[in-house]
């Protein structure tokens, strides 16, 4: 899409980190104990070189021990970690989105270049496997002074906008 409008869409390679004592809106949504540890994937996101979102994908431990060693490595997933994970058996069949909106932290002060006092949206993302257990929570951050988001259900016609 960014293409389509004549831009530049670019990331960061990923951070990979093993962590426990996640946050309690992540480990409630991947129903994990508070000493379970995870793998993080972290990804600073541009567009035209201008910071334009934040993403970390937190994934159980056990996918590795289900065969998803990528998810360790601290590269890029070129056919994205949903469809990697499905060569492991794990399929995604569903996902359900948390959106809410708060002030940035220190850290996303200084990235996206905006005030203490500005908004960002907060996006938590559940990816849900085919027996219906979490398989990945994705916190995605994103100012509201260059974002818009538009969902679309079922199977809408072509674009709705220009």
């Amino acid at each position: 899409e960014v293409a389509e409008r004549h831009r530049k869409a670019d990331k960061s390679a990923p951070r990979i980190e093993l962590q426990k004592g996640i946050p309690p809106e992540v480990r409630l949504r991947l129903r994990i104990g508070e000493d379970d540890q995870v793998i993080t994937r972290h990804e600073e996101r541009y567009i035209d070189d201008i910071p334009w979102s934040l993403w970390t994908s937190y994934y159980p431990m056990e996918l590795v021990t289900k065969g998803a060693a990528k998810l360790l490595v601290a590269e890029d997933i070129p056919e994205g970690t949903v469809r990697y994970l499905s060569t492991v058996g794990v399929h995604q069949k569903s996902y359900r989105d948390w959106i809410t909106a708060r002030t940035p932290d220190e850290n996303e002060q200084k990235f996206f270049r905006i005030a203490h006092s500005a908004t960002v949206f907060e996006i938590y993302r559940t990816g849900f496997d085919q027996n219906g257990e979490p398989m990945r929570v994705t916190v995605s951050i994103y100012p509201i002074d260059r974002n818009q988001f538009i969902y679309d259900g079922g199977d809408p016609p072509g674009p709705q906008y220009g």
